[in-house]
């Protein structure tokens, strides 16, 4: 993702015991931000729909809420 303009990459070794922050259903985390909702609105289907196509990838989802 280091490649990609803009795009800031993180990852966490996720705590066993998670005491506040953002809940998360899964092990691992990717958070997308813009600086409109319309962007985001834009972009998370497209990310999404390109992560599910890579090979490791699996049980993808979204907690975007409209």
């Amino acid at each position: 993702m280091d490649a990609i303009p803009g795009v800031r990459t993180y990852f966490q070794n996720p705590p066993l015991i998670r005491i506040g922050g953002q809940q998360s259903r899964s092990l691992y985390q990717y958070t997308l931000q813009a600086d409109n909702l319309n962007d985001l609105n834009e972009w998370v289907p497209r990310m999404l729909a390109k992560m599910r196509t890579l090979k490791g990838l699996v049980d993808l989802n979204s907690d975007q809420q409209n």
